[in-house]
């Protein structure tokens, strides 16, 4: 599996390998608030406590909200109403449908051109496997 690790294939994938070559996938594959995953999640909680008084969110690899600091919701209610808003929405929230949705945060970015260009760019490098440029 060089092939892969040069590639800089993600580990999930590289289980879709696995399976493809007849061999039992090696890595574990838990979501984020598993048994396995506790130290982890409370490091995230402590780095969010952390960053207060200012807004801060853990998301997942597709954008999707999994845990914010106390600061995060008290600075989206400031332009949107993030309960009424989670009612509305069907599935877990997700900063790239608050972002671009025009009764989100679209309407409250100054230089919304620029901000929606490079999240466009960051999405497709994301997608390709680029995140770091």
């Amino acid at each position: 599996m060089s092939i892969s690790r040069a590639l800089d294939i993600p580990l999930r994938d590289r289980n879709t390998l696995f399976l493809a070559a007849g061999y039992a996938p090696i890595y574990a594959d838990s979501t984020w608030d598993s048994s396995e995953m506790q130290s982890v999640t409370r490091a995230l909680k402590r780095v969010l406590a952390q960053h207060e008084p200012f807004p801060a969110v853990v998301m997942d690899r597709y954008w999707n909200v999994l845990i914010t600091n106390e600061s995060a919701p008290r600075f989206f209610n400031c332009f949107i109403d993030l309960a009424a808003r989670q009612r509305s929405v069907e599935g877990p929230r997700n900063i790239l449908h608050l972002m671009f949705d025009p009764n989100g945060m679209r309407p409250f970015v100054a230089n919304w051109e620029d901000t929606a260009k490079g999240l466009f760019e960051r999405v497709y490098r994301e997608s390709i496997g680029r995140v770091v440029r």
